[in-house]
C-alpha cells in the first residue's frame, strides 16, 4: 500500500515540477512577445499594446482550455485513488481472514500435540457424559420398578 502511495506522490510531485516549469517558460514566453513586438513596431506603443493584448486573448483561451484537461485529470486521479483504497481495503480484510484462520489451526494443533482438549473436544466429551448419565438414571429406573416388583410379589 505505501509503495503504491509514494509513487503516486512521486507522480504528483513530477508532474508539478514539470507544470511550474512551463508557466516559468510562459512567463518568459510572454515577455518576449511583448519584446518582439516593440522591436517590430518601435515606437508604435498603441500598436504594441494591441498585438500584446491578442496574445492576452489567445493566452486565456488556452488556460481556459488546460484548467479543463487538468481537473478532468485530478478528478480521475482521484477515482483511481479510491479504488486503489478500496482494492487495498479488501485485500487487508482478506489477509486478515487468512492469518486468523491460519493461528486458530496452529494454536489449535499446537493445544492437541501437548495434550490440551479444544473446546470441540470438550464439547464432544459434555455430550457423552450427558448421554451416559440419561442412560444411567433410566438403568436407576428400571432397576427401582423391578426391586419393587420382586418385593410385592
Amino acid at each position: 500500500m505505501e509503495g503504491v502511495l509514494q509513487s503516486f506522490k512521486s507522480s504528483v510531485d513530477s508532474s508539478v515540477g514539470i507544470a511550474k516549469d512551463i508557466a516559468h517558460k510562459v512567463v518568459l514566453a510572454g515577455f518576449g512577445i511583448y519584446s518582439k513586438a516593440e522591436e517590430i513596431y518601435g515606437d508604435f506603443e498603441d500598436e504594441c499594446i494591441k498585438v500584446f493584448s491578442e496574445f492576452v486573448k489567445a493566452g486565456e483561451s488556452v488556460e481556459a482550455k488546460a484548467k479543463e484537461t487538468v481537473e478532468a485529470q485530478v478528478k480521475s486521479a482521484g477515482t483511481k485513488v479510491d479504488s486503489i483504497k478500496v482494492a487495498l481495503s479488501e485485500k487487508a480484510s482478506s489477509l486478515k481472514t487468512t492469518v486468523e484462520t491460519t493461528f486458530d489451526g496452529s494454536v489449535s494443533n499446537t493445544l492437541g500435540f501437548i495434550g490440551i482438549p479444544t473446546k470441540a473436544d470438550i464439547e464432544a466429551l459434555s455430550e457423552r457424559v450427558e448421554t451416559l448419565t440419561k442412560s444411567v438414571k433410566s438403568l436407576k429406573t428400571t432397576a427401582t420398578r423391578s426391586r419393587t416388583a420382586t418385593a410385592t410379589a
